[in-house]
């Protein structure tokens, strides 16, 4: 365990900036001087008083991921932009937990860079991009498992593995080597979010691990459940129109039974293609079901 006191004394005159997030509230509770100057506090005591807890469902989840990867006693480490009075600065930090006298579990979080020279602002917007992306975005090893996901995946899946995401494995896993044997792959298929299942459309496509140089795969995932059910909605109303009709065709066109192996047909209206297929059905079926020998038409 340590306390705030003991990582103040061992920080407080670190030259780049670090502080301590609680990820419960999202609310810092202790900050060295060059953390406050980042976020452009007037104080320590004016960032401490804070509320960082209006941010995105994006910023939220990759707390959430910093808070469980620091409570499995790893280090995230990443490059993360903070907007500290509405300005952008580039930071890379280095996120670890500290266990606090109370039993919490904290994040320390320590500035290993800044890009005060500005840093090249494609990279940062593509960075930003994918994690502010609602679409599922993953990389992939070529064994499966997953290098790199995007806040809008931890949202849906947490940390369960890539194949673990669909209802189907098997079907998930032959994506995967279609797109490492064909360069690209594409499917819908049923996935089981924390809000349940779902329906996905899944693209794969064959790149390179920018790290390690190796082959991976780029796998992104759009929700197409909307869509699907709306289709659904469709065909079962058209299945339905379709009885309904059937229904008041066979009441137009009663057959009646007038007697020993004799039927009657009386009709109703005007005699379309539709309306004489519907009776030659129904009347064939009854002559050989009762086997009539006749059959009256009623005009």
């Amino acid at each position: 365990m340590t306390t705030l006191a003991a990582c103040a004394a061992g920080l407080e005159r670190y030259a780049l900036p670090a502080w301590v997030l609680d990820p419960g509230p999202i609310r810092m509770l202790w900050a060295n001087a060059p953390a406050v100057e980042l976020w452009g506090a007037a104080d320590c005591a004016d960032l401490l008083a804070r509320d960082l807890s209006d941010i995105s469902a994006a910023m939220r989840a990759r707390v959430a991921f910093q808070a469980a990867e620091a409570h499995a006693g790893r280090v995230v480490v990443e490059q993360t932009t903070f907007y500290p009075r509405g300005r952008p600065v580039t930071v890379l930090t280095h996120a670890s937990g500290m266990g606090l006298d109370d039993g919490r579990t904290v994040l320390l979080v320590q500035v290993t860079a800044r890009e005060d020279e500005g840093p090249n602002p494609d990279l940062v917007r593509g960075i930003e991009a994918v994690r502010h992306s609602t679409s599922v975005l993953a990389l992939l090893d070529r064994g499966g498992a997953i290098l790199m996901k995007n806040p809008a995946a931890m949202l849906a899946f947490s940390d369960a593995p890539w194949e673990a995401w669909f209802s189907d494995r098997t079907a998930a896993g032959a994506l995967l080597r279609d797109a490492e044997s064909r360069g690209s792959a594409e499917a819908e298929l049923f996935t089981r979010t924390v809000d349940g299942e779902r329906l996905h459309r899944v693209m794969a496509h064959r790149v390179r691990d920018p790290v390690t140089g190796q082959p991976a795969t780029l796998v992104q995932q759009t929700d197409e459940t909307t869509r699907w059910r709306a289709e659904q909605a469709l065909v079962e109303e058209g299945l339905v129109v379709a009885r309904q009709k059937q229904e008041i065709l066979a009441l137009s066109t009663p057959i009646v039974e007038v007697g020993a192996r004799a039927l009657a047909v009386p009709l109703v209206g005007a005699l379309d293609e539709e309306l004489a297929a519907q009776i030659m059905t129904r009347l064939l079926a009854a002559v050989a079901e009762r086997r009539v020998s006749s059959v009256i038409v009623d005009l």
